[in-house]
């Protein structure tokens, strides 16, 4: 997903292809909002998918012993941290599992 979300290359199709998963990733999240999931990311108005793929390609550069996790979890931590709401949970990075986790704040 790292190399997908390299913004300025010259492969669009990669980069198409991490555009794309990031926009099927945020609706999953607001489908899952309408059907009681906890609230951890508050995308500001206005968010671009470019802006996300940002977000996510220095977190995985902050973090290069997590690429081996399956992205749709980097990018939950990831957009959490960038974005979190002001509700009651926060999400985590739990080192017993190696994965995300949404823990009462």
């Amino acid at each position: 997903m790292l190399k997908a979300c390299k913004s300025g290359t010259d492969d669009f199709v990669d980069y198409g292809v991490c555009l794309g998963r990031l926009d099927g990733f945020r609706s999953g999240l607001y489908i899952g909002g309408a059907y009681g999931a906890a609230d951890v990311i508050c995308y500001p108005n206005g968010v671009t998918l470019g802006q996300q793929a940002d977000v996510l390609r220095a977190y995985l550069s902050r973090h290069p012993e997590r690429r081996h996790v399956m992205w749709h979890f980097l990018a939950l931590h990831a957009f959490a941290e960038a974005w979190p709401c002001a509700g009651a949970f926060k999400v985590i990075w739990d080192t017993e599992t190696g994965l995300p986790s949404t823990v009462p704040k």
